[in-house]
């Protein structure tokens, strides 16, 4: 009779510990050893049960080794052993049994193995020695299959072995998460997508006042912006998982390759990673497609901010012409207010001509008399313009033009000058020159 052992594998986070432990206490307590890790001298027919703890990344795996008459039998006392342990299996990342027999004939070993399975596919991994085959099913088994004992592929099919199923697990995890969060940013971006269509056909199509359209085409720039941005959000996430679950591949994928005991063949080896490639590709053909809509979204707002410039442009526009318009219309008033300040400056100049004349020849009569006509007239004409002159001068030095104040003490000095002297000769005049 072919010697056989039963490696049960239960791959647990490390919260769960606490869990975990009164599992091994009922264990224990029914005779089984707790190990450190594995022991070769422990492992051969008729040995006592133990089992041990292994450990990659932050994955746990507990170990129950031991030597079985029957398969089945041995899984079912495991499955009470958890039941009086109060053991939850949802606490469970993943569970395998791998199922060894020396010596045996594999036909016999298959058919045996399809009464623990009999609805999971086979997968020949391979082993340089002996067989190895791995279900998939409702659980997964592991059928090992040597043609004598040898403690390095016992050794390999307790340690290793466990620790690649571990790495199964935790891609089919990343897988699973990817694939939803594939579906929940796909859904997002087609309706992300569909907005910018309405965009695009629709909402460009403006029918308001400029004012009006221009604060439109502002908060449709946000809103592209703030799409632009979920869009990212979502690439730089799927490109995180897309990374992640690509390096967790080709790290199992080097382990299976680099095992000296392992001899997979590529056609094996594709079927065992192909789901998950499938998944990697899925996620690539996401990330092409959420590039593609942010380079539609960034073209979206180059349009619409475009379409802003011309408007602002058209506006600017019209509002230079408006200032252009001003523009004459003020030198025209300017034109017209130097012809008032003309007219206006004449008229002061013969006012003042002609009281200023009145009044001299009023009050001094004699002197009036006297002074030829000719020296009067050019007298009057100049202190008159004189006095227009520095009248204009003091508005615009009390209106604050400063630069004006060397010419307006000058005006004044000449002024007084004109005066003086017409007050000199008409006093002289007055007494008398006959």
């Amino acid at each position: 009779m072919a010697d056989k052992w039963l490696f049960s594998c239960l791959v647990y986070l490390e919260d769960e510990e606490g869990s975990i432990q009164k599992l091994c206490e009922t264990l224990e307590t029914d005779g089984w050893q707790n190990y450190g890790g594995y022991i070769i001298d422990n492992s051969g027919a008729g040995a006592p049960p133990y089992f041990y703890k292994l450990k990659t990344d932050n994955i746990m795996i507990l170990m129950l080794h031991q030597s079985v008459d029957d398969w089945q039998a041995s899984i079912d006392k495991i499955k009470d052993y958890e039941q009086d342990a109060g053991f939850n299996p949802d606490d469970l990342l993943g569970r395998s049994n791998i199922l060894l027999a020396v010596g045996e004939d594999w036909e016999n070993m298959m058919d045996a193995d399809q009464q623990i399975v009999p609805t999971s596919e086979p997968l020949d991994l391979g082993l340089r020695e002996g067989r190895l085959t791995r279900f998939m099913g409702n659980a997964r088994v592991y059928l090992a299959g040597l043609p004598t004992y040898n403690p390095r592929y016992v050794k390999f099919l307790a340690q290793k072995l466990p620790v690649i199923e571990s790495g199964l697990i935790r891609l089919q995890m990343v897988s699973s998460l990817m694939r939803d969060r594939n579906v929940t940013v796909n859904r997002e971006r087609m309706e992300i997508d569909h907005r910018l269509s309405n965009v695009l056909h629709s909402n460009l199509v403006l029918e308001q006042g400029k004012l009006k359209a221009a604060e439109d085409l502002e908060t449709q720039i946000q809103a592209l912006s703030s799409a632009y941005g979920i869009l990212s959000g979502d690439y730089s996430l799927l490109a995180e998982g897309h990374n992640k679950l690509n390096t967790a591949i080709q790290k199992l994928r080097n382990m299976m390759l680099n095992e000296p005991v392992l001899d997979i063949k590529p056609e094996a080896l594709h079927e065992l990673m192909m789901p998950y490639e499938q998944r990697l590709q899925e996620i690539q053909a996401s990330l092409d497609e959420l590039r593609l809509s942010r380079e539609n979204h960034q073209a979206a707002i180059d349009v619409v901010r475009s379409k802003v410039d011309i408007m602002m442009s058209k506006t600017n526009i019209e509002t230079q012409q408006q200032i252009k318009e001003l523009m004459v219309l003020n030198t025209s008033m300017q034109k017209q207010s130097l012809t008032f300040q003309f007219a206006a400056g004449l008229i002061e100049f013969i006012v003042l001509a002609y009281y200023g004349h009145s009044l001299w020849k009023n009050l001094a009569h004699a002197a009036y008399e006297n002074i030829p006509a000719l020296i009067q007239f050019i007298f009057v004409l100049l202190f008159a313009g004189g006095t227009v002159y520095c009248t204009h001068l003091w508005a615009e030095y009390l209106q604050g033009e400063h630069h004006v104040k060397k010419q307006l003490i000058a005006t004044t000095l000449i002024l007084l000058i004109f005066f003086t002297v017409i007050l000199v000769a008409s006093i002289l005049y007055s007494g008398g020159i006959h």
